[in-house]
């Protein structure tokens, strides 16, 4: 489960017409899993591969429209 938000201020003065700041987290309950399986290739004598998924992740942004 991931969350994000943002929250938008408009008119924040002169020059600055809107300010956008945002919050996300990702994998906010930090479980394992599995991201990806590649296939097997046997051509190569290889067996499938599993690729982790990513921990819990936390992300900000801030972003103005002038």
């Amino acid at each position: 489960a991931d969350f994000n938000v943002t929250y938008t201020l408009k008119n924040v003065s002169s020059f600055l017409k809107d300010l956008t700041v945002g919050f996300y987290i990702g994998n906010i309950f930090d479980k394992e899993y599995i991201a990806s399986i590649s296939a097997a290739d046997e051509a190569r004598q290889t067996a499938a591969t599993y690729y982790p998924g990513a921990p819990r992740t936390f992300a900000g942004s801030i972003s103005g429209r002038f």
